[in-house]
């Protein structure tokens, strides 16, 4: 691997690719059960999944050139924080080839 560039996924190209990337990842694995594509990319809509009305989600995607190298979510909850007083973040489908790297240049984006 040259280099790793995260960048923020914008439109529906890249979140499908931030998608199916578990897919090629794990092609092959008995143990990997993909999603449904369309049930995957409603989950991060504000247009479809009511608990993005109180809440923030950004997705990531780690590039080497044009391929794909690793996934990461962050999730902001609002109304979460307003009520504890707190900046808590979360975040969630994690997914990198198996580079330190990676993984670190996915979790300093969120």
């Amino acid at each position: 691997m040259t280099n790793v560039d995260v960048i923020e996924v914008q439109g529906s190209k890249e979140a499908k690719a931030f998608v199916r990337f578990p897919m090629a990842l794990y092609a092959g694995s008995a143990y990997y059960i993909p999603p449904l594509i369309a049930q995957e990319l409603a989950t991060f809509s504000r247009e479809q999944n009511p608990a993005l009305e109180n809440a923030d989600a950004k997705l990531f995607l780690a590039m080497d050139g044009s391929e794909v190298v690793g996934r990461i979510a962050a999730i902001m909850s609002r109304s979460a924080n307003e009520r504890a007083k707190t900046k808590n973040l979360r975040f969630g489908w994690f997914d990198s080839v198996n580079d330190q790297r990676v993984a670190t240049a996915l979790f300093d984006a969120v």
